[in-house]
């Protein structure tokens, strides 16, 4: 390698790179950080202990020393990207029996092997991570790949539309890198695109992190229900800062989708403030006045002693309500007839339920294919024949995992009367009894069969609907098909059916009967 003096100086150097171990965390700045644009990042994330440089022998005027630098220019490979993450993300090294080194000498198996376990999704170890491979695995470490992925694909369209190469991007990582814009931990360049497919630099990688989980926050559980059952009514942040370096003030707020603040705590004004480990959240504003349901989004913010600020991403937060309202139809009904229902649920529901009060049958309602909130459930429910006439509740029920809501909604049977009505026996021969038998619901008064003799016979309750009367066939009577009518009357109206028996024999049996009498 060629030598330049200056000033009777050795001021390039000859390097002698070597495969030498970094320490687990590297001692000293890195010299080729100093005056980089990400030399804060870095910086910070060294004295966090997570970072591994490169060895390197220098030669110096006064001899061969050893240094440690960052190659921040250098594209960051695989498993330099995982690992990074790993240690930043504050993972459990997972013992294994293989060995993987980065290209700094470092032996990282148990963090590629621990990042495999938390299910972080990562290609080759030893090919360069690109744009859209490193945001895919920093939106699973974060907590938020189901989010990204129920982003509805109208949306997702609309938030990529800022880069003019987003149709590089598909699948899964085209949810990730929109939900990473969304949040802020993204952005495209200066000239609109986003590049997807381009390695990004260890300088990239570490500011990546350093700007997105040096301070961390979660929420749990999201979604959340401030509806006073006692159940999931309030939500308990977990909050992660810094860990060797002290702070000087920290605060949590919860915002509206614009920005603007609805509650908010923190603490420290001068001196070393504690992170707490956890802030519990009851769902209202600063003013003690309970937030309506929707999307809402938290963000934590710490302050090191030299007033150096650190953001987490800023997360969604819901704010559910478990809400059941629902319908019947007709709201007249008669006994025996159908009753159609509808129930509208907002939150989780799991299962609604229609159960008749009194008689206890119970049908499922069946869910609509959407999932949107209000949730749609319709169902049938069958009502006895024998139903009195009057007014029946049916009651909605809805499961939200261990808690219901139900509603009661009101119809009214109609005061309906039915008939039945049948002749024993079907046949005889005159002069012999017949039994009218005839079955009602409904409130029923007086029920009266009407021969085509002129007679009539009224017919005696025998409890439980049925009516009894007896009838004997004059014996005068020709033989043939004899026509009834039997009708039921009440306050509802009167109803009435058709029966007929038949009169058996012959002429010449009949008219020595008739002389007989």
């Amino acid at each position: 390698m060629r030598r330049r003096w200056v000033g009777g100086l050795l001021a390039a150097a000859l390097l002698l790179e070597t495969a030498g171990m970094a320490a687990a965390a590297d001692p000293e700045p890195y010299p080729d950080m100093h005056g980089h644009w990400a030399e804060p990042y870095v910086e910070v994330l060294r004295t966090e202990g997570v970072t591994d440089g490169f060895r390197v022998q220098v030669q110096r005027p006064y001899g061969r020393v050893w240094e440690t630098r960052f190659r921040p220019n250098q594209n960051m490979l695989t498993d330099e990207w995982v690992v990074l993450a790993a240690k930043v993300f504050n993972l459990t090294p997972v013992p294994v029996t293989w060995t993987h080194r980065l290209d700094g000498g470092q032996e990282v198996s148990a963090w590629l092997a621990a990042a495999s376990q938390a299910g972080w999704p990562y290609g080759r170890t030893k090919d360069p991570v690109t744009r859209a491979e490193a945001v895919d695995l920093l939106i699973e470490a974060l907590g938020l790949t189901p989010y990204a992925q129920s982003l509805p694909s109208r949306r997702v369209d609309q938030i990529l539309s800022v880069y003019t190469d987003e149709y590089r991007l598909a699948g899964r990582r085209r949810r990730q890198v929109a939900a990473a814009t969304l949040l802020g931990i993204v952005e495209g360049y200066p000239d609109r695109t986003f590049r997807p497919t381009s390695y990004m630099t260890r300088a990239e990688g570490a500011t990546m992190l350093a700007r997105s989980a040096l301070a961390r926050v979660d929420a749990a559980p999201n979604p959340f229900y401030p509806d006073g059952d006692g159940y999931e009514d309030e939500t308990v942040f977990t909050l992660t800062g810094l860990r060797n370096r002290n702070l000087s003030r920290w605060s949590l707020a919860v915002t509206t989708g614009a920005g603007f603040t609805l509650w908010s705590t923190g603490a420290g004004i001068g001196g070393i403030v504690a992170l707490p480990p956890e802030v519990v959240w009851n769902g209202t504003r600063s003013d003690g006045s309970p937030v309506n349901p929707g999307e809402y989004f938290y963000q934590l913010s710490i302050w090191d002693t030299r007033n150096q600020r650190f953001d987490s991403v800023r997360k969604p937060l819901l704010v559910g309500v478990r809400r059941l309202e629902g319908g019947l139809s007709p709201v007249e009904a008669d006994p025996g007839s159908t009753l159609s229902l509808w129930a509208d649920t907002w939150g989780d529901a799991q299962e609604v339920r229609a159960r008749l009060a009194g008689d206890g049958s119970t049908v499922l309602l069946a869910p609509s294919a959407s999932s949107s909130e209000p949730r749609r459930w319709t169902g049938s429910l069958p009502l006895p024949p024998d139903l009195a006439p009057g007014q029946h509740a049916v009651h909605l029920e809805a499961s939200f995992g261990p808690v219901e809501r139900t509603l009661t909604l009101l119809f009214t049977v109609r005061d309906v009367i039915h008939l039945d009505a049948w002749l024993e026996p079907a046949s005889l021969p005159a002069g012999q009894s017949l039994s009218v038998w005839a079955e009602t619901r409904g409130t029923v008064t007086a029920v009266t069969a009407f021969f085509a003799d002129g007679s009539s016979v009224n017919l005696a309750p025998q409890g439980a609907g049925r009516w009894l009367g007896t009838y004997t066939v004059p014996v005068q009577t020709p033989p043939g098909p004899q026509r009834v009518l039997i009708r039921a009357e009440g306050p509802a109206g009167s109803r009435q059916v058709e029966r007929w028996f038949e009169v058996t024999g012959d002429i010449r049996s009949r008219v020595q009967t008739l002389l007989v009498d």
